[in-house]
């Protein structure tokens, strides 16, 4: 099967904080299973709809200062065994900063060079690491 992934990704378990945009309601607090420039993807313990507009801060590891970005729920799966009790969330930026896509940026590629020492990437590997919106 072919991945139709746009962007390379590298696994991060680090914590987001994040609220609903359209209700403006209270901050809830989610584990990451991986990211990409393109977005994260996320252990939710509630529901959100797909196109739910989020406003996040990405707390990446080894910084003090989290990465603010406005995203969109593209996808949300049921719990599985794995993650019992939350829901899988697939969330894509709609709105960064250039300073925090060239933070997220630099967090995946050392990433991806973890990952191509480690043989988990092969070297003639494609990927796209950057994005313009």
């Amino acid at each position: 099967m072919q991945d139709k992934r746009k962007y390379v990704r590298v696994n991060v378990n680090t914590t987001v904080v994040y609220v609903m945009a359209q209700d403006g309601g209270p901050s809830f607090t989610a584990l990451s299973r991986n990211m990409s420039c393109g977005g994260l993807h996320l252990c939710f313990k509630n529901h959100a709809d797909v196109h739910a507009k989020i406003k996040m801060e990405i707390y990446l590891p080894h910084e003090d200062i989290p990465v603010k970005a406005a995203g969109e729920v593209a996808w949300q799966e049921p719990e599985t065994l794995q993650n019992k009790g939350n829901l899988n969330t697939g969330v894509r930026f709609t709105d960064i900063d250039p300073n925090s896509k060239m933070r997220i940026a630099r967090y995946v590629l050392d990433g991806v060079h973890r990952d191509r020492a480690q043989g988990k990437i092969s070297l003639g590997q494609k990927f796209k690491l950057f994005f313009t919106n």
